[in-house]
């Protein structure tokens, strides 16, 4: 079973998949099959890993899971890889990971409000939106402020937030959506 059926996209939810997704997916890239390992026990993280390491630039590879992945999708993208899943049954989740140098560059949806750079975090699973922003934050240069869209209010992130001298403000969004434009508080001294 593939996301992809007569060459038709198959359930793939809310998250339009991206151009390469369908030439991946009618390729057989090689693949992971996670869910044999998770059920010996074992976690399959630093597996998937070192397999992620035979894959050169402009190449793919997918994974099987019982479950959408987001760490081992946030730790790939580190290493230059943008994702796509679907769930196709209640325990089983395809992955695509292509080595394009984007990683989660992907999840950019454009400009919004006074120009902050903005993210579309929804579809991703609990803790991923709030990694996903502390990893933004973190990062070399996190700007002075950037908007999300979520599915659900993020309340353990506020107090993450606070802590690295950040600020967020709930903006207009439609019923079943969270957006918020986070930015450094004003006379903090944290990065």
């Amino acid at each position: 079973m593939s996301i992809f059926e007569d060459g038709e996209m198959a359930a793939v939810g809310r998250t339009e998949a991206p151009d390469w997704v369908e030439s991946v997916a009618v390729s057989d890239p090689p693949r992971f099959d996670a869910r044999a390992v998770i059920a010996t026990g074992r976690d399959p993280r630093d597996e998937i890993i070192s397999f992620s390491a035979g894959i050169s630039g402009g190449k793919a590879f997918a994974v099987d899971a019982p479950f959408n992945p987001v760490p081992l999708r946030m730790r790939l993208a580190r290493d230059g890889f943008s994702s796509f899943g679907c769930q196709l049954t209640p325990d089983h989740w395809e992955v695509f990971f292509l080595l394009d140098g984007k990683g989660m560059d992907g999840l950019t949806s454009g400009e919004h409000l006074d120009g902050c750079t903005e993210f579309d975090l929804r579809g991703l699973e609990p803790p991923g939106p709030m990694v996903e922003i502390l990893r933004r934050i973190g990062g070399e240069d996190p700007g002075d402020g950037f908007t999300v869209r979520l599915e659900r209010d993020p309340v353990f992130l506020y107090p993450e937030l606070d802590e690295l001298g950040w600020s967020c403000e709930h903006l207009d969004a439609p019923e079943g959506e969270v957006r918020l434009r986070l930015f450094k508080t004003p006379g903090s001294i944290r990065p």
